[in-house]
């Protein structure tokens, strides 16, 4: 319990933290959030009226003035008011993470399928043609930009074949395919490897050894000593995969114009939407810590002896 309280007072500090930096480098940005608003909405911005909405806005106040006014909403629930988009900012996050989230999950469930079994593989054949074709294929999936394999992707499945919509901005299962693949494929390869090391680490340990002097089947070994003790190194792994991937599906929500939290920061850094900038990465932030909280966490049900 000690332990919880003093990780959830780490978290406190470290979110005040990112808060401040973050509203700080929306408040030193060029560009004035009331002028884009007016022009976009096709007004002609006069220095009264920019006066007027810079006002409505908090935007004549001084910096420590606005960031103590944004904090104190912030610790009661409030994120503000979306410039661009008129909604709530929590509201709009809140939809925008439920998608992105979807795409995160089918995406983490395809790259386990793929990266975990060709890591073993790859390992317990160490120098054999299967290690090196399988290694061969990670380092080409990590030499290969995301971006990249997504257009070839959409040309491919969505121009020539037609079998997915190329004009995305929906969240159905047809749509979601090609990102979930290409975000697999892409992390598939890097995890491979890591995975294949970390194996590859464990099968040198004495326990490893004295297991294959003793004349154990090699089942037994990779399932009940090898796989137990490569958990908690790959769940480490896992965890930060997760964070990375929430908050790093911009590129790939862009090429395939999936409507998720991705988008809408870049559309928000666009329209220099300081709400939603600040929330977006404060809602990234919080996010990101409590997986590695529950990850860490997680080890003593995988490990008694961090328990002890």
């Amino acid at each position: 319990m000690k332990s919880f309280i003093s990780k959830s007072f780490q978290i406190l500090i470290v979110l005040i933290g990112v808060s401040f930096i973050t509203f700080t480098l929306t408040y030193l940005a060029p560009g004035d959030p009331a002028e884009i608003m007016l022009t976009d909405s096709g007004n002609i911005p006069s220095p009264e009226l920019l006066a007027k909405v810079r006002a409505e806005l908090g935007l004549d106040k001084p910096f420590l003035i606005q960031y103590k006014v944004w904090l104190l909403k912030v610790l009661k629930g409030d994120l503000g008011m979306s410039f661009s988009l008129k909604v709530p900012v929590f509201t709009k996050l809140i939809s925008s993470f439920l998608i992105t989230l979807k795409l995160s999950v089918v995406s983490f469930i395809l790259m386990l399928l793929i990266s975990i079994p060709l890591g073993f593989i790859s390992a317990l054949n160490r120098n054999k043609i299967i290690d090196y074709i399988i290694r061969g294929f990670s380092f080409l999936g990590i030499s290969i930009p995301s971006f990249w394999m997504g257009l070839i992707f959409l040309s491919i499945f969505g121009v020539k074949l037609g079998w997915v919509p190329i004009i995305g901005g929906t969240d159905n299962i047809k749509a979601l395919i090609l990102p979930a693949v290409t975000l697999a494929l892409a992390m598939s390869s890097k995890y491979t490897r890591q995975i294949r090391i970390i194996v590859l680490e464990e099968l040198k340990q004495e326990y490893i050894v004295a297991s294959k002097i003793r004349g154990l089947n090699k089942r037994t070994i990779i399932f009940k000593q090898l796989l137990p003790n490569v958990m908690l190194p790959i769940m480490t792994l896992l965890g930060v995969t997760v964070g990375n991937l929430i908050s790093g599906t911009a590129i790939i929500e862009i090429v395939y114009n999936w409507p998720g939290m991705g988008n809408l920061a870049i559309k928000a850094i666009s329209a220099h939407d300081y709400p939603l900038i600040q929330g977006y990465v404060l809602f990234i932030a919080l996010f990101y810590m409590i997986v590695n909280l529950a990850v860490d966490f997680s080890y003593k049900f995988l490990d008694p002896r961090v328990k002890e």
